[in-house]
């Protein structure tokens, strides 16, 4: 048997040995149970100062769990060993979600995930010390169970588990990538397990968090301008040149369809604005976006996957679906950048000016000059994507700040766009 098949069988015993115990999390890691898996768990606490130092403030939140490392691993067999680590993880953790019920992945997960990946839970421990790898961290989406794995080196991947219903497609993360380089994160499936049901992925991990984890930190207002120039430049890089949009009927049959359901909607958070949705209807019909370029987009540019690091942007994530949409249309991110609040409430940061001439110049300098002197056109694309995020086939979507008003009578600021 090779080193690496050794490694595996010898990992995944530990790691089914470990997730085997019955006794509770609390007496795991107490003394009397010092001796009871002595390959697969170590009762003393992680030394605060043997951690990355992204690590260190993380590691009591019941969410996350640790694995210590193991220098007998050779660094070339560790691929192999965290691959097959992980698997195991992962379906041990099914296993002890299932025996003990305790919690499972949210409620709200897509049905097709909830037959295959249902009982997946965190790992109930604080601490456990098994294989090669220091950390993983565990988080749930909507269509995936995804783990953030750290190396001893402090270098770092991302696993991550989907039904086979719901595949990345390679080929749409490549052209991603195309256009936005490093900004993408690369993308390999790499196993199919549960008798190929499950689909097993690695990933590179964009360094930083979410948008949205940076809005709940002290003095985050003020690199609000720093990030917006980012975002700004991210979505100014999505243009794909020589392409036109009266050339691509598919967004536009989608803009259609959910624009005419806002109109005929019912529902009243949505049937308040009307007025505002059969105007839009007008002027798409109108083709007032036929001559815009497109731009790709991965259907959800938001502040979940938006990722951050040090101040400026750096990348998107989730790109399980490509979608070409007119320039323009996900500039509504500059909403999410200027203000908080929802709807009525939605309050400007006292730097809004600041934050939207950011976005701005940054995302016109992506631009030709003949693209960037169809501010019209732009600003028309910019509203259709605001009133796709407040109704969905007529039905009301929480997923935006602003109220469709606020937003449609947003103007772009002239001053950098009209010069070279």
């Amino acid at each position: 048997m090779s080193t690496c098949g050794k490694l595996e069988r010898e990992w995944s015993e530990c790691v089914d040995s470990w997730m085997e115990t019955s006794h509770s999390p609390c007496e795991r890691f107490s003394d009397k149970s010092q001796n009871r898996h002595p390959r697969a768990v170590t009762t003393q606490p992680v030394p605060h100062r043997s951690l990355p130092e992204h690590v260190k403030g993380e590691i009591w939140n019941p969410r996350r769990y640790l694995l210590s490392a193991r220098p007998t691993v050779p660094s070339n067999d560790r691929e192999t060993v965290m691959i097959e680590t992980v698997r195991r993880v992962y379906r041990g953790t099914a296993q002890q979600g299932r025996r003990t019920g305790r919690g499972t992945i949210l409620e709200s997960c897509d049905p097709s995930v909830q037959s295959t990946l249902y009982h997946v839970a965190p790992c109930p421990c604080r601490h456990v010390y098994i294989l090669s790898l220091i950390l993983i961290g565990y988080q749930q989406g909507f269509s995936s169970t995804t783990y953030f794995v750290t190396f001893p080196d402090n270098s770092s991947v991302v696993i991550q588990f989907r039904p086979a219903s719901r595949p990345l497609d390679s080929a749409i993360v490549s052209s991603a990538r195309a256009r936005l380089g490093s900004l993408v994160p690369e993308i390999h499936l790499v196993k199919k397990i549960q008798n190929d049901s499950v689909l097993v992925y690695k990933m590179t991990r964009l360094p930083g968090e979410p948008f949205n984890r940076l809005v709940k930190t002290p003095g985050f207002i003020s690199l609000l301008p720093s990030v917006a120039a980012s975002v700004g430049q991210l979505l100014g890089k999505c243009y794909i040149p020589g392409s036109r949009t009266a050339e691509n009927h598919a967004w536009l049959e989608i803009a259609q369809e959910h624009i005419r359901a806002a109109v005929d909607s019912e529902d009243q958070l949505v049937n308040i604005h009307r007025a505002h949705y059969r105007q839009l209807l007008d002027v798409l019909l109108g083709g007032a976006l036929d001559d815009l370029p497109l731009a790709i987009s991965n259907d959800d540019v938001s502040p979940t996957n938006i990722i951050v690091n040090k101040g400026v942007s750096a990348g998107l994530v989730d790109w399980e679906y490509i979608s070409h949409w007119p320039l323009g249309w996900e500039t509504p991110a500059i909403f999410w950048l200027m203000g908080n609040g929802r709807d009525d409430h939605y309050v400007l940061h006292e730097n809004a000016l600041q934050i939207a001439d950011a976005f701005w110049e940054a995302f016109g300098a992506q631009l030709p000059s003949a693209i960037r002197s169809q501010t019209a056109a732009i600003e028309s694309a910019m509203r259709f994507g605001a009133a796709l995020s407040t109704s969905v086939g007529g039905r009301y979507n929480a997923g935006h700040l602003a109220s469709l008003p606020v937003m449609l009578d947003y103007r772009i600021p002239p001053a950098f766009w009209l010069s070279e």
